[in-house]
């Protein structure tokens, strides 16, 4: 029989064990409920009231000898965190915040979420985990990179000496989800789309959208730093570019570099050639300052007769409008039966980073997108099965 080394006493009430207890060194009692891993209710078993109440104390004792650690519950450091998320990612440059905030829900939300964030472990961890494969909206990736912002939280809270590093380091041994076993949605990767298909969807959208367009194909350039182009961003006289623009992306208000991993202290130059050039002259006689893409351009040039309302207009697109604008042309060239598939401004960076693999290779495609590595390319680039074809056909 395993001997019990906890002090204090149970109790019942009605036919359910709670725990008091008084640690050393303490005048106030705590009482908890006995809960069983994954239970919402206190246990009625009087064995499994006696092994939980002695975990609870061995768990209190640990946290006494650490000394300052978090006290609060699993929804308090999350909301905590999600905090800190927003002053360290500038919402501006990084969608990371929103992306912490909307990780963190399924924590809050969870059964667990009253707990002490000491003592969640990895069951916890995966019960959680299994909660966002129920709900049946979220892919096998979201749900993978979802998992790791928590595991990232509570790395956090260890630097913060707020949980034991136990914590973290058991969570770690949690792997991800493995496609073909897991019951969680699993999407296709994003693939290029056809240079033949963007053409015919052209006719469809408006001459600013239409330049928007031919431009991020032309440089693979991001959607977010497209829509923020301005004259003043672009320099001409590059000495040792042989008559090739540099665009730096800059936010208008700071006038700090605006782009993905500028936080991380990186550069990002996206340099225009002779044809993104030709593209671009008609939208470079303006303010400096100005945004060369503006949404009152778009709408005058299809909707000629309209009248008032443009100062509700924003004075550039954002990442969203601009996909929505492509999206309207799409779905009107797929009525006309002009493409067979929708695509998306993301895929033509994938189409971009291809095109350069194949007529350059891996590193001037890396280059251009802006990545310090080569296996971040290879995600984007597709794979020229035609390679496989012809080693087959010379050696098989």
């Amino acid at each position: 029989m395993k001997k019990f080394t906890y002090r204090g006493f149970l109790l019942k009430r009605g036919e359910r064990y709670y725990y008091k207890y008084k640690l050393p060194g303490t005048v106030k009692y705590v009482t908890r409920a006995l809960l069983p891993e994954g239970a919402v209710f206190a246990t009625t078993d009087l064995e499994t009231a006696k092994y939980l109440a002695q975990v609870v104390w061995d768990n209190e004792l640990k946290r006494q000898e650490l000394g300052n650690v978090f006290e609060g519950n699993l929804k308090t450091l999350a909301k905590i965190y999600i905090e800190f998320a927003k002053g360290y990612y500038p919402a501006e440059t990084s969608s990371e915040a929103s992306n912490v905030e909307l990780s963190m829900r399924a924590l809050i939300k969870s059964e667990f979420a009253l707990n002490n964030a000491c003592d969640f472990g990895p069951r916890k961890l995966k019960r959680v985990r299994q909660q966002m494969v129920d709900c049946g909206r979220l892919c096998r990736r979201e749900i993978n990179r979802r998992v790791n912002v928590i595991r990232r939280m509570f790395k956090w809270a260890v630097s913060e000496e707020m949980v034991p590093s136990s914590v973290y380091e058991s969570l770690r041994t949690v792997e991800a989800l493995k496609k073909g076993r897991t019951k969680a949605i699993d999407h296709e990767p994003v693939r290029p789309v056809p240079v033949e298909d963007v053409q015919a969807t052209l006719q469809y959208v408006s001459p600013v959208i239409s330049t928007m367009v031919q431009v991020q194909l032309l440089t693979g350039m991001r959607p977010g730093e497209l829509v923020i182009m301005r004259p003043i961003d672009i320099e001409k006289s590059c000495e040792g570019f042989d008559g090739v623009w540099i665009y730096r992306p800059t936010d208008k208000k700071t006038g700090d570099h605006k782009h993905k991993t500028a936080y991380l202290g990186k550069k990002r130059e996206i340099y225009l050639g002779p044809e993104a050039q030709r593209l671009l002259k008609p939208y470079m006689n303006r303010d400096p300052q100005d945004y060369m893409f503006k949404p009152v351009e778009s709408i005058k040039a299809v909707k000629k007769k309209m009248t008032g309302g443009y100062e509700r207009l924003r004075e550039s697109y954002m990442s969203d409008t601009y996909r929505k604008a492509i999206r309207y042309g799409v779905l009107q060239a797929m009525d006309d039966g002009k493409i067979d598939k929708p695509w998306t401004p993301y895929q033509l960076r994938h189409t971009a980073a291809t095109r350069a693999e194949r007529e350059f290779d891996i590193k001037t495609a890396s280059a251009m997108l802006g990545h310090s590595s080569i296996s971040t390319t290879l995600i984007y680039v597709e794979q020229d099965m035609t390679l496989a074809a012809k080693l087959a056909k010379r050696i098989g």
